[in-house]
């Protein structure tokens, strides 16, 4: 499995976020891991997300945008088809 950095060395391939959602427990469809990291930067607390990409084994969860804060401890973990990474890459500058 690769577990590597993708999109500019910001974000990571095949990895969840293992912690809590903020996301008051619901997922949002975005069409690309890049629109859910906006979607992180708006949202209110949110530092981490995870995107669902066509990879993922489960179609039914195709798109989906989870949202993580500080607060929750994130911690990666290892899941194919998932891409993770903060609300910002500018704090890997």
């Amino acid at each position: 499995m690769d577990n590597s950095l993708v999109y500019g060395d910001c974000f990571y391939e095949n990895q969840t976020i293992a912690a809590p959602h903020i996301s008051g427990g619901e997922s949002f469809k975005q069409p690309s891991a890049e629109h859910c990291q906006n979607s992180c930067q708006e949202f209110e607390g949110c530092t981490h997300f995870s995107w669902v990409s066509e990879e993922y084994p489960d179609h039914k969860l195709l798109w989906s945008c989870w949202m993580y804060s500080e607060d929750s401890q994130p911690e990666i973990a290892s899941d194919p088809g998932i891409i993770s990474g903060p609300s910002n890459c500018s704090a890997f500058d």
